[in-house]
């Protein structure tokens, strides 16, 4: 596997995985 490719995954499961808690975070707190 490419070096950019890799980053480039990482980067969205990383990207995926602050929103989804900072969707959580907002919604525990806005409710």
């Amino acid at each position: 596997m490419e070096v950019k490719t890799m980053l480039t995954g990482v980067l969205i499961y990383t990207g995926v995985k602050v929103g989804l808690a900072a969707a959580a975070a907002y919604y525990y707190t806005h409710r």
